[in-house]
């Protein structure tokens, strides 16, 4: 039996998210999502019209296009929980 791919993994997303972050030294801390786009291409343009801003005087922005179904940012306690303590090796 063969399988045909005709899809690249690009198209097999909905949508692609542009997320801007404070800066590159806290990598996943303070992302918030800016717009959603049909294509990484789109996503891809308006993070660098946005980052080409920035370069002019705006505020240091860090910028990233992830499909829909990725969250750059940690992720959070559900309320209730506690810390596990840490295991000794």
């Amino acid at each position: 039996m063969r399988f045909k791919v005709g899809k690249t993994a690009s198209s097999l997303f909905l949508a692609w998210v542009l997320w801007s972050g404070a800066g590159s030294h806290a990598p996943h801390a303070g992302y918030e999502p800016v717009g959603s786009y049909p294509t990484l291409d789109e996503c891809s343009g308006a993070a660098a019209q946005l980052t080409e801003k920035a370069a002019q005087g705006g505020p240091s922005r860090t910028y990233l296009c992830l499909p829909e179904r990725v969250d750059p940012r940690p992720p959070q306690k559900a309320p209730g929980t506690r810390e596990r303590p840490a295991l000794d090796a």
